[in-house]
């Protein structure tokens, strides 16, 4: 009988909407079911839940938000090294981090945002003294990610962002007594990537990912202190790999 009951309440929930239940009703219903019952019950919910999650790559409940973080290793063109000093070496990579959140808005749509920062710096000694030359930045910025493709293993995504870099550069030379002269210049302005971010399925919901994309940022008008020269920019346009760990997206 109470199997029947489980059956029953199990019919009027996928068939019916609950407001075609009362509350007292529902409450019967429940007060029927033995312990093993209700067990069954929460069994049959979790495995709708990750049927779900199989076809979309996140669980709706107890909230549509995942996340991401991992390691990206940018690859800056020439113009990175127009503030360097002559006697410098070039930078020519560049590691960083960034993490983020994504709200699901549709099986293939979701929005979120993503915080992370990048740097890399070069050194060369030339007679007796040192000179030396690092970019660091820093951006937040508003994201968009499309999936055309989702299987058992693998989710492909588009991702597109948009927001915010504040970044800057130092130059110094210095002698082995440390005598020498640093310069510092920075600021903020637009910054943008696009990338296609492929993952490997873990679980239903959880994954390692690879994702190949292009950073782009131009800092105009850079600051020293307070004072602002508009005849200095700082230009950052970089392809990236990064590979990272994430889930409910």
């Amino acid at each position: 009988m109470k199997k029947i009951a489980v059956l029953t309440l199990f019919a009027l929930l996928t068939a019916a909407p609950l407001c075609a239940l009362t509350k007292e009703e529902l409450k019967d219903t429940y007060r029927q079911m033995s312990t093993e019952d209700l067990s069954e019950l929460q069994s049959i919910k979790l495995k709708i839940i990750e049927d779900s999650a199989l076809k979309t790559g996140y669980m709706r409940s107890p909230v549509s938000v995942g996340g991401a973080g991992g390691f990206y290793y940018f690859l800056p063109n020439s113009q990175i090294n127009d503030n360097k000093p002559a006697q410098a070496d070039s930078i020519s990579s560049m590691l960083g981090g960034a993490g983020g959140f994504m709200v699901n808005l549709q099986p293939n749509l979701a929005v979120g945002g993503l915080f992370g920062g990048m740097g890399g710096g070069s050194s060369k000694k030339v007679g007796i003294s040192y000179y030396s030359y690092s970019v660091n930045a820093l951006f937040e910025m508003a994201t968009l990610q499309y999936k055309p493709i989702i299987n058992d293993s693998w989710i492909v995504g588009l991702d597109l962002g948009l927001g915010l870099a504040q970044a800057g550069y130092l130059t110094s030379v210095t002698d082995e007594n440390l005598n020498g002269q640093d310069i510092v210049r920075s600021g903020a302005n637009w910054a943008y990537l696009y990338g296609v971010d492929v993952r490997k399925r873990l679980t239903n919901t959880f994954f390692v990912s690879g994702k190949l994309g292009f950073f782009s940022a131009s800092i105009e008008s850079l600051k020293r202190g307070d004072f602002t020269d508009p005849g200095k920019r700082l230009v950052i346009n970089a392809p990236y790999l990064q590979l990272g760990l994430g889930g409910n997206f």
